[in-house]
């Protein structure tokens, strides 16, 4: 092949590959509206094509199924933030890591009211955990992320335990597990019909109650 038909075929491949990473993200930022607004359940491929004037058959080129598209979504913009969370609680060199955690929710929380979208990511992720015991890979996912900040919190607490600086007769797994819940619980819900508590409000304030249950106070404190 001569030089200049190779860098045709070259910038043909390149268009090309624009235009398809157009259209996965044009399509993954559909279904969250649409998600957001219907209900994963109640939405439909069709659905989610019609609102960027594709074919069901561009949908199919990116994704299987609406559990992809969620796992899609999830990569794109939620496992990012999960691994700031989970990175900071291991930081080994930290004297205080907890209250490093406190901190980097204090980020994270700045970082998703300045970025709604991705916080509605996160929601809806969190929202697929399903009762019945399926082995999706979406559940799977979702295990993964819930052991993966449970995993960080528990070497967060490991430190001030190893300091005797938890509540006399906590054990670890049982403190890292309220914090957990805690986190979790504010990331997946809202109060409904009540704005006077955000997220970026409530998010430190409700750590550092968690916090301050689980660590004892020093003397004299």
């Amino acid at each position: 092949m001569c030089l200049p038909l190779l860098l045709e075929v070259l910038e043909m491949v390149r268009k090309s590959k624009e235009e398809a990473d157009k259209t996965y993200h044009a399509l993954l930022d559909a279904a969250l509206d649409l998600f957001k607004e219907r209900g994963v359940a109640q939405t439909a491929l069709n659905d989610i094509a019609r609102a960027v004037a594709m074919t069901r058959g561009a949908v199919y080129w990116h994704f299987e199924n609406k559990d992809d598209m969620v796992i899609a979504l999830w990569q794109r913009d939620g496992q990012t933030v999960l691994d700031r969370l989970v990175a900071d609680l291991k930081r080994p060199h930290l004297d205080d890591p907890l209250r490093a955690f406190q901190e980097s929710v204090r980020s994270v929380v700045a970082l998703l009211s300045q970025n709604p979208r991705r916080a509605d990511v996160i929601r809806l992720t969190l929202s697929c955990q399903e009762f019945a015991e399926r082995d999706t890979e979406l559940q799977q996912l979702l295990r993964r992320i819930m052991a993966e900040l449970y995993d960080g919190i528990v070497c967060a607490m490991e430190r001030p335990s190893n300091q005797g600086r938890l509540q006399a007769g906590l054990p670890v797994p049982l403190a890292a597990y309220a914090v957990w819940s805690s986190v979790l619980g504010m990331a997946q819900w809202r109060l409904p019909q009540n704005d006077a508590i955000t997220l970026g409000d409530a998010a430190p304030v409700v750590v550092e109650m968690f916090l301050g249950a689980v660590l004892r106070q020093p003397d004299g404190g």
